[in-house]
């Protein structure tokens, strides 16, 4: 009931965050409401069970794009990914048991006349059933925290970044998902630059065995997912096979 409680606060202060960074060109921002969901989020980060509970995590899974558009349905249907589902869930059902793991979903959420559809056909577009989660791990939204993207790069999911901040002993970060060449390794090196940036010692783990991409003409999956993994590693990352 305890954690319950408190993950219920973590969710809340996600929220607020995605809130806060919704907008991020900042002089559009009601300033007014900009403070006050500040101040709302200053609150809950001093509660005590709140600091308690982030104390305490150290290691985070992130999991990108397990999705229905992304699976088994739509233009980016993918029998790979959807073979990611089981077990990126029985890791975070893993996760979900450890006192010292929390776990985070990006999602690919686009709106009506998105401008990525410039250059990839059209998915993923909310309220459609390509924007939900994998039937499977719909836990884990209900749960935790979901990011959405309107855009390739999870880097751009409003608070993402800033929410990982709120856990002063957080040492991995680790990556499950999809597609490895696109979202996946978008999402992992802009995880990495951002700590860089920051001065924050957290280490980025790609694992090799719980992400994938497609096959296609011009676009051979194993090729792809090698060089992948390749361009990561130079970047700082760690690869590891399941954990």
């Amino acid at each position: 009931m305890i954690k319950k409680e408190v993950l219920s606060k973590i969710k809340k202060i996600g929220e607020l965050f995605k809130e806060i960074r919704s907008d991020n060109r900042l002089v559009t921002q009601d300033l007014e409401q900009y403070i006050e969901k500040v101040a709302k989020l200053r609150i809950l980060l001093k509660d005590e069970s709140v600091i308690k509970f982030t104390n305490a995590i150290d290691e985070i899974l992130v999991i990108v794009d397990e999705n229905v558009g992304f699976t088994t349905k739509g233009a980016f249907k993918n029998p790979y990914m959807e073979a990611l589902i089981e077990p990126t869930n029985k890791m975070a059902q893993e996760f979900a048991n450890a006192p010292n793991k929390f776990i985070i979903a990006i999602n690919e959420k686009h709106h009506e006349g998105s401008q990525e559809f410039k250059t990839f056909p059209e998915h993923c577009k909310e309220n459609t059933e390509e924007a939900e989660y994998a039937e499977a791990l719909k836990w884990i939204l209900s749960e935790y925290v979901v990011f959405e993207k309107n855009t390739t790069m999870a880097a751009f999911a409003p608070g993402f970044l800033d929410f990982l901040t709120i856990f002063p002993n957080l040492k991995n970060i680790l990556f499950a998902g999809g597609v490895t060449d696109i979202c996946y390794m978008e999402a992992v090196l802009s995880t990495k630059k951002f700590l860089d940036q920051n001065d924050l010692d957290i280490e980025v783990t790609a694992l090799k065995d719980l992400a994938d991409t497609y096959d296609a003409p011009m676009h051979n999956r194993e090729e792809w997912n090698r060089m992948s993994f390749r361009f990561m590693e130079q970047g700082g990352i760690k690869i590891k096979q399941k954990i």
